[in-house]
């Protein structure tokens, strides 16, 4: 199952926290909190450490089993 995961990082946490004890064992992630910040120097940095925060919470293990990959899609955010 595939949780959506959206808000700020407090709020994401927590949602992921649930959807977790609910049994889902991944996320979709939403960054349209961070849209206002696109552009932004050093705003990358700050994307990346929340979609890994969240991810340590949904699969922990992911890191000693397979090598995870993350494409980050968003409305306003363009791959280069």
């Amino acid at each position: 199952m595939v949780a959506g995961i959206c808000g700020p990082m407090e709020h994401a946490l927590c949602e992921v926290a649930t959807a977790k004890e609910l049994g889902y064992h991944t996320g979709m992630i939403s960054l349209s909190a961070f849209r206002d910040d696109v552009g932004r120097e050093g705003n990358l940095g700050v994307l990346l450490e929340h979609c890994r925060r969240i991810a340590e919470v949904i699969s922990p293990s992911t890191r000693e089993t397979t090598t995870p990959l993350l494409r980050i899609c968003s409305p306003g955010l363009r791959s280069q």
